[in-house]
């Protein structure tokens, strides 16, 4: 039997999948994030090594079994030296492989879209947009540098909610529930030991910044007017990475099919608050957002599935959404 591998890598987490040629999941596992900047050349190489072996491991399979395989990897395409090593070992690790070596938005854009044209937003712990128009043009926006970029995402709004947090403390701005929940949830004695908690557990770690937005998320869903107006500001800059794309591609509110967008990323789990201002902003190009048809991971094998010309992609994207649907009813009616 032969299998599609997916690797859908992130700065927090990576997601990994291994199917049949029908589509049949055969294993799939979360593991810890693999951008190279965080860990290093080694440690990704380290974990991808581990990670095919724990799929092949549940799968029962040799790696002569796997077919073609996509992986996305974090900053991928943005360092020339970096991109070499990787793919050179990767090459090495699965030698008769058909490899597919991508930034990980290509998956969730592959994904979220089945396949098809138009933008593809990624709001984790970066932030990343990615689109490509009928003619095969692709471009990309956002997602230069965690220190001057990133608009958006997990990380800019947990730097965002210390901001604001110190803010209330010193009384430039009135406190709110924010200040209650950072200080209940950090145990902070004093207001100052806030430093010393960022410099022990946050300075350097951008997956811990990143968490820092659960506790904005907190304070927004109980009112928190600021907060929420953080959430408003984190959609805006969603909205502009959309727009460049838009604009680099040459889509048009003329057209006679709205182009389709969707997303994927962590910071919309929080739903509303970030989805219906989103919705607002894309109004000014005509836009309307459509939910994702998979997630990244999913996209990888569907992308895997399309790098050796596998002649039933639709099926193959039909049996796996059908599986995300039997897993979410179960869940639903285990609860």
């Amino acid at each position: 039997m032969k299998y599609f591998l997916s690797m859908d890598g992130g700065g927090t987490k990576t997601a990994w999948m291994l199917t049949t040629y029908s589509g049949l999941v055969a294993a799939s596992f979360e593991t810890s994030g693999c951008s190279h900047p965080q860990i290093g050349i080694a440690g990704v190489c380290s974990l991808v090594e581990n990670g095919i072996r724990q799929l092949m491991e549940t799968a029962g399979c040799g790696k002569q079994q796997i077919a073609s395989a996509a992986f996305g990897i974090p900053c991928y395409g943005e360092d020339s030296a970096a991109d070499r090593q990787i793919s050179e070992y990767l090459h090495g690790l699965l030698p008769q492989t058909a490899l597919l070596l991508r930034n990980d938005v290509a998956l969730g854009f592959a994904g979220s879209l089945n396949l098809s044209y138009g933008i593809h937003i990624v709001a984790g712990t970066g932030a990343i947009a990615y689109g490509e128009n009928l003619e095969g043009k692709s471009a990309r926006s956002n997602g230069w540098h965690t220190a001057f970029s990133d608009e958006g995402s997990a990380y800019w709004l947990g730097m965002k909610t210390l901001s604001l947090f110190a803010k209330e403390c010193d009384l430039r701005e009135d406190r709110s529930c924010l200040y209650d929940v950072i200080r209940d949830s950090l145990s902070l004695y004093n207001e100052e030991d806030l430093i010393s908690y960022y410099d022990n557990y946050l300075s350097g770690n951008r997956e811990a910044i990143a968490k820092m937005q659960i506790y904005l998320s907190e304070a927004a869903k109980k009112g928190d007017f600021r907060a929420r107006r953080l959430y408003d500001t984190a959609a805006y800059e969603l909205f502009i990475s959309i727009k460049g794309i838009y604009r680099k591609l040459g889509f048009s509110p003329e057209a006679p099919v709205p182009v389709p967008v969707s997303y994927s990323g962590g910071i919309f789990r929080n739903g509303d608050l970030i989805l219906d201002p989103l919705k607002r902003y894309l109004k000014q190009l005509a836009i309307n957002l459509t939910p994702p048809y998979l997630p990244p991971v999913q996209g990888g094998i569907l992308l895997a599935a399309q790098n050796i010309d596998h002649h039933e992609l639709s099926e193959l994207a039909l049996s796996l959404k059908e599986q995300i649907q039997k897993e979410e009813s179960h869940v639903y009616h285990s609860n």
